[in-house]
């Protein structure tokens, strides 16, 4: 009863309203981000730019569907949401975010999806909309190791990893795993853009030291002088900069121990991309 009360009022302001003619293009659409990562929320915009009101019947859910491939697609979701007719005015805007889950919860693989949305102009007439997104993989270059490490006491190698989720711009959770190691010992973090495989009388330098790179000092925690017991966890954020889409880190971690050839062990390499 209530839903049928608000549509008839809203029908009826709408019968005593002065007319703007309207027509398919009087809404633009944007997606943010416009190049998505699988599990990355995503958010459609509507902009009324039209000279009068275009209403939405689906309140805070700007759309009716998601759906696979295009608007012929099958739905994956349907957003539930209290069903009061609203006006969009003129210049002003009606936001919805998908967080690329379907119906039943689950998320949704990469591939291309549609937001389909339908609205009334001043005049009666539907206004159907087809808004595409692309869904890209979580990370073209996930965090992948290469290369060999060097072994130290005990003969246990040291691992580098990583934690926090996807190397996405925005991620500020985002952190290096150093494990493995002799615990309590020094070690330094090399960073660059390329790698190399330069053998050495400790094993291979598997990262580019030709300027400019980075080396990061640092203490592994755990007991003093147990092989094994090295580690350390280094916060690594990502800036919600897009200008870092695409980069490519290359990572080695050599750590002072006495067992080890020339007295140092080290971890094999590490790469991976900065993603959206």
């Amino acid at each position: 009863m209530i839903r049928v009360l608000v549509t008839l009022a809203a029908a009826s302001a709408l019968a005593g309203s002065a007319h703007a003619q309207c027509g398919f293009n009087d809404m633009q659409f944007s997606v943010s981000p416009p190049s998505p990562a699988v599990g990355q929320p995503i958010t459609i915009t509507g902009t009324n730019t039209s000279s009068g009101c275009i209403w939405n019947q689906n309140d805070a859910c700007l759309i009716d569907f998601v759906k696979k491939t295009d608007c012929n697609g099958a739905a994956v979701f349907n957003p539930l949401c209290l069903q009061v007719i609203t006006p969009i005015q003129p210049g002003a805007s009606s936001s919805f975010t998908w967080d690329q889950k379907d119906d039943l919860g689950q998320p949704v693989p990469a591939g291309t999806y549609a937001f389909e949305v339908k609205l009334t102009n001043m005049n009666g007439q539907s206004l159907s909309f087809c808004v595409p997104v692309t869904i890209g993989p979580s990370c073209p270059t996930p965090p992948t190791a290469y290369g060999a490490g060097n072994p130290g006491t005990g003969g246990l190698v040291p691992t580098l990893g990583a934690s926090g989720g996807q190397p996405q711009i925005g991620n500020a959770s985002f952190a290096l795993d150093i494990a493995n190691g002799l615990g309590g010992a020094p070690a330094i973090l090399f960073v660059s853009a390329n790698s190399a495989s330069l053998p050495v009388s400790f094993g291979t330098l598997l990262v580019d030291l030709t300027p400019p790179f980075l080396q990061l000092p640092l203490s592994l925690g755990g007991a003093a002088g147990v092989g094994g017991a090295g580690s350390a966890v280094i916060p690594a954020p990502i800036p919600n900069d897009a200008n870092l889409i695409g980069a490519v880190v290359h990572l080695q971690c050599m750590i002072g121990d006495p067992a080890s050839s020339d007295g140092i062990s080290h971890t094999a390499g590490m790469t991976f991309g900065v993603c959206p």
